[in-house]
């Protein structure tokens, strides 16, 4: 029996939105076990998939735009988490890419250079990773609404290696 486009179309949104929410829900831990990295790892891509499959049908085209930043970044984070480099400056670098792809700024960029900084920082490229602080730091500068500035602020300087690159 096919499925009628318009229940595939709500079922890739809430499959992405739940998967995307569950990822960040193992992160509240500080201790992992391997089967959660894994689980994490494999929410994030199924989210990122299930976003990327909406396209035309996405009801609010910024949001799907965004989506794809945002992606790349839960995935660089995970990966940072799992203390595995090349595939966290891998996501860090296409999250930024999709900022300029679509030209999103605001909290977006902002976010976008503070995983690829903590992804250098994991690649031990600390050169880079002061590069992207900064330019997250800068960049913060253009979020909008103050308590979304404010709370990326809280979580930039909580960056390996922030004070060092700011000051």
């Amino acid at each position: 029996m096919p499925i009628d486009e318009k229940d595939l179309i709500e079922a890739q949104k809430q499959f992405a939105t739940s998967l995307y929410t569950k990822a960040w829900e193992y992160t509240d831990n500080e201790n992992f076990t391997d089967q959660e990295i894994e689980e994490m790892i494999n929410c994030c891509h199924a989210s990122a998939w299930h976003w990327s499959q909406l396209g035309d049908h996405a009801s609010n085209r910024e949001r799907w735009e965004q989506s794809f930043s945002i992606a790349h970044n839960q995935l660089a984070n995970v990966y940072y988490i799992a203390k595995r480099p090349e595939a966290a400056l891998y996501h860090a670098k296409k999250s930024v890419e999709y900022c300029d792809k679509y030209g999103l700024g605001d909290f977006m960029r902002a976010y976008a250079y503070e995983c690829l900084a903590r992804a250098y920082h994991l690649n031990g490229d600390y050169d880079n990773r002061n590069k992207f602080l900064k330019l997250a730091d800068k960049a913060a500068e253009n979020i909008k609404v103050n308590s979304d500035r404010e709370f990326f602020m809280s979580e930039l300087r909580k960056s390996p290696g922030y004070s060092e690159a700011v000051s």
